[in-house]
């Protein structure tokens, strides 16, 4: 399995995707998603399961530069201006979508509760890197924006708590509690108060740093070491 070749492909075909897409008139991300189900595992299956897997590394820096992105379009300034309406938002998304996945699933579908309740806590997750691509891609700028990007971040956070209650409240449901409850629900807390302080403390270290550091390449290689 070359991983290199792979890799070589999916942005190849990725690239081409989105130029075709995009005469469609829709965000090139769309011809992103299409070519990844048509070369994926679920029909072509030219990328494998296993190549996926392999791949991960990448995805998880992928990702971390996606949500310090979103983190560096937010400021002070705007989350004031934002006001409650952020919070209201993004509570409500998250209790909706966890709400109508869980009592779907388990009432109209006659799924277990504690596997409905897993579903539909992986369901209040947004897609921070289609976002953030839609956003770049047209320019956009203005109260909307700021506000879809607060509550992108805010919403990741929220997913993270509902997930670990979730998880621990589905092991209590099906009888496979370890540890207790209350062990269960203090590790995505900490996980997220752990990263939050950690994120605080590399960003001090990063503008100390980088005031020293005068060439762009040298400030882009400790902004990705820090990231």
């Amino acid at each position: 399995m070359n991983i290199v070749l792979y890799l070589g492909i999916i942005l190849i075909t990725g690239l081409f995707a989105g130029k075709v897409i995009n005469f469609l008139k829709l965000p090139a991300v769309t011809g992103y998603l299409l070519i990844g189900l048509l070369l994926g595992p679920s029909v072509v299956n030219l990328v494998t399961a296993e190549t996926v897997t392999a791949l991960s590394p990448i995805n998880s820096i992928a990702l971390s530069l996606i949500a310090f992105s979103i983190g560096g379009e937010l400021s002070r300034h705007q989350i004031k201006q934002c006001g409650k309406s952020v919070l209201v938002i993004t509570v409500t998304q998250v209790l909706g979508a966890y709400l109508l996945v869980s009592l779907t699933l388990h009432y109209l579908l006659e799924l277990e509760l504690h596997s409905a309740l897993i579903f539909a806590a992986i369901s209040t997750a947004t897609a921070p890197a289609a976002t953030i691509m839609v956003l770049r891609e047209y320019k956009a700028k203005g109260p909307m924006t700021s506000n879809l990007l607060a509550v992108v971040a805010l919403d990741d956070a929220l997913c993270l708590i509902a997930y670990g209650i979730t998880m621990a409240l589905a092991k209590s449901l099906a009888g496979k509690v370890s540890g207790g409850v209350g062990a269960m629900v203090a590790a995505p807390l900490w996980e997220l108060t752990g990263s939050i302080l950690l994120g605080a403390v590399f960003a001090v270290v990063l503008l100390l740093l980088s005031s020293r550091f005068k060439e762009k390449p040298d400030k882009l290689v400790l902004l990705l070491g820090l990231v």
